[in-house]
């Protein structure tokens, strides 16, 4: 597989052909709603994942690392809807 990739800014673009056995394209990814579509869940308008996790993930975030690895697991009471 060859595939040829070009990177720049403007008019300065820089075109380089590549050689690979598989080609691994990250575009984004949203949650799987299917599950619980029928269901009354209080989604992120951000992450799209439940409202009280969203908000504690971005309030442990605030409060200190921007590592978000480092981040504490929030309880399971942050996984319930109304």
């Amino acid at each position: 597989l060859s595939f040829a990739v070009g990177v720049g800014s403007g008019d300065e673009v820089t075109t380089e052909s590549v050689m690979a056995d598989n080609v691994i394209a990250n575009v984004g990814y949203r949650p799987n709603a299917e599950l619980y579509q029928e269901l009354q869940v209080h989604q992120c308008y951000a992450s799209e994942g439940p409202m009280k996790l969203a908000a504690a993930l971005m309030a442990s975030s605030g409060a200190g690392s921007a590592d978000c690895l480092a981040q504490v697991a929030p309880g399971k009471e942050n996984m319930l809807n109304p």
